[in-house]
């Protein structure tokens, strides 16, 4: 029987990039997709507990990297999806498990911290998307393709967000 689920749920030779991997949901997401046979790459502020993820990974016996960085900071997000490909090949799942609960009273809450809040939380999930598929020719190419038959900006808006679901993204 556990075959058969191996054969339906494996993920034996897909590559996985986790985001918030240090801890939290996207420790649990990456140990889940090791344990289902991925490669893992771990992204992270906390070098030091990503290596201990890394390390946990890596017992699963598939492949693993710890790739510290600040998510907030734009250049360490195409950082990232450019090396993330390095070692195991074009990514198949992302993860997008990075995120801040500043947990203030409303009647606290500063533009400064309302900022930091929608940046990790809305912004960063977006633009690792997006640095993925321009760094990703081959699903550059396949949006490429759904996208020349529209001309309406709006549209094509509208689709993006679709069809990065569609291709595991």
């Amino acid at each position: 029987m556990f075959s058969m689920v191996d054969d339906l749920f494996g993920l034996d030779g897909r590559v996985a990039i986790v985001s918030g991997a240090s801890s939290g949901i996207g420790r649990h997401m990456a140990m889940t997709l090791a344990g289902a046979g991925a490669d893992v790459v771990l992204v992270g502020r906390h070098e030091g507990r990503l290596e201990e993820v890394c390390d946990e990974v890596m017992s699963f016996d598939g492949g693993a990297l710890a790739l510290p960085a600040d998510l907030q900071d734009a250049a360490e997000i195409a950082r990232v999806a450019n090396a993330a490909s390095e070692p195991f090949g074009a990514p198949d799942i992302l993860v997008n498990a990075a995120g801040i609960n500043l947990r203030e009273p409303a009647g606290d809450v500063t533009p400064e911290s309302w900022d930091a809040t929608l940046n990790i939380n809305l912004k960063v999930p977006f633009f690792l998307v997006w640095n993925f598929i321009h760094y990703q020719s081959i699903y550059k190419n396949i949006l490429e393709k759904i996208f020349s038959a529209y001309e309406n900006n709006i549209l094509i808006s509208l689709m993006y967000g679709e069809k990065i679901s569609i291709l595991d993204f």
